[in-house]
């Protein structure tokens, strides 16, 4: 049986990470850690957690994946790099779009979330009209999305911006007059419809932190965990807390190849499984040393949404590895002009 245990880093602070990190292994006996890929927050635990041979596996791929540290696993491609991929995906659908304005705000994240949002750009040969942080304490976004327009973008990119602070920024969009599309993390429509109508953003909302609620896109087994985890509690869907679920899914294949569930053995089980067939997301691929320097990054596929018949809910599953592989002369080059060490 699985134990789970959370705790709390109060908002991605790396001294309350490794407080939270040294308090679960040392009084509760944890293993295996899940968290955020957020660099800041695995480098700050990372030595901690391997002095105590605990596995860390996180949901996306961040500088804290390296050689010297075989426990630290990305098991998905959600944040950041999903943030190419939601580029990907329109570009693909939307052939028409050659500028884009880029924003997201100043944060631990932020580097994160420019250097894929570029790759994917320039892969997509758009060009970057407009590139701006906002400080996370602003409140009127008027002055930012006015500089935005000026540029006359084709669609404009949010990065990890928050629901809330998405939909002030979409409202002084539409009273701007921008009629384009927008990408961003998550727009819950409850949350983005006090501010603008949901006829502005029908069709016109690409993020990953969408609903997984129509069985046609997700299959019936990631549609089945949908409706078990509605049906614990109704009404309380993230996004976020599906991902747990896809990482340990990784863990515990490893646990059934090492026949053991000590977590050495289990990261050792995991590198040697070259193509991972996950049983949510398809078949994924090890990959990665260019840029972190070792193969510990589990590239899948993963989700995009859309603001679609009044909801915001997964219409795609989009592929990573093909596109990594294609473009990992450009994701290096963007690694590297925003001061991280890579190993091409």
């Amino acid at each position: 049986m699985l134990e789970a245990h959370g705790y709390d880093d109060k908002g991605y602070i790396p001294a309350e990470a490794l407080k939270s990190a040294k308090r679960g292994v040392l009084e509760d006996g944890v293993q295996y850690f899940h968290s955020s890929s957020v660099s800041t927050l695995v480098e700050a635990v990372a030595p901690f957690l391997q002095e105590h041979d605990t596995l860390l596996v996180t949901h996306g791929a961040g500088a804290g994946l390296r050689a010297e540290w075989p426990h630290v696993i990305a098991a998905l491609c959600a944040w950041p790099q999903c943030q190419a991929q939601l580029v990907n995906y329109v570009a693909e659908n939307n052939p028409e779009i050659k500028k884009v304005a880029l924003t997201t705000g100043d944060s631990p994240f932020s580097a994160d979330d420019m250097i894929w949002i570029r790759s994917a750009v320039r892969s997509n040969d758009w060009d970057i009209v407009f590139q701006e942080l906002y400080s996370p304490d602003t409140i009127d976004f008027y002055p930012l999305v006015t500089s935005m327009l000026a540029t006359e973008p084709d669609i404009i990119h949010l990065g990890s911006t928050v629901p809330s602070t998405a939909a002030a920024i979409l409202e002084a969009g539409s009273s701007l007059g921008y009629t384009g599309c927008w990408i961003g993390n998550n727009f819950d429509v409850d949350v983005v419809t006090t501010r603008v109508p949901y006829e502005y953003i029908e069709d016109k909302c690409i993020g990953f932190q969408c609903k997984l609620d129509i069985p046609d896109v997700l299959g019936p087994v990631v549609y089945g965990l949908y409706e078990e985890y509605q049906s614990r509690w109704p009404g309380e869907f993230v996004a976020e807390g599906f991902a747990p679920i896809f990482t340990f899914t990784l863990v515990l294949e490893g646990m059934k190849e090492a026949g053991s569930v000590d977590p050495v053995k289990v990261w050792e089980a995991i590198y040697d499984v070259p193509v991972f067939e996950h049983p949510y997301l398809g078949e994924a691929r090890w990959g990665g040393h260019e840029v972190y320097g070792c193969d510990h990054f589990l590239m899948t596929p993963w989700y995009v949404g859309n603001t679609t018949g009044g909801r915001f809910t997964a219409v795609d599953i989009y592929p990573f590895y093909e596109w990594y592989q294609e473009n990992v002369d450009i994701i290096v080059e963007e690694h590297e002009a925003f001061g991280r060490t890579t190993y091409r």
